[in-house]
């Protein structure tokens, strides 16, 4: 579970760099609307601010829900992270939530030492 959010981690922000600039979290649309839940960034660079040694990059601080989030955004996926996983989830991104939602529950009880 851990390697598998650092891939994600590393993925989204090098992606999102590349594309975005050091800024990525904050990106707006054409209409000047932000792209991502203001309420989600938020929670992430407070989780960053609040312990700098454990989340180095702003990324780092991003949970597994964020990343799915992040990864998953209809106005990121197609541009950003389709060429990674369209050839295991042809269905596209609904087809990747749906898979990486389910991981949510036991990555968390793992995390925290929580049987059943």
């Amino acid at each position: 579970m851990e390697t598998l959010e650092y891939w994600l981690r590393q993925i989204v922000g090098e992606k999102m760099t590349e594309e975005f600039g050091a800024s990525y979290l904050d990106i707006k649309d054409t209409g000047g609307s932000f792209i991502l839940s203001l309420k989600r960034t938020k929670e992430i660079k407070t989780r960053q601010s609040s312990d700098r040694q454990r989340f180095t990059r702003l990324i780092d601080a991003a949970f597994l829900d964020d990343l799915i989030s992040i990864i998953c955004h209809p106005k990121l996926y197609n541009k950003l992270f389709n060429p990674i996983f369209s050839k295991t989830f042809s269905n596209g991104s609904g087809e990747l939530r749906n898979i990486l939602n389910k991981l949510i529950e036991p990555r968390n009880r793992l995390s925290h030492a929580n049987p059943a």
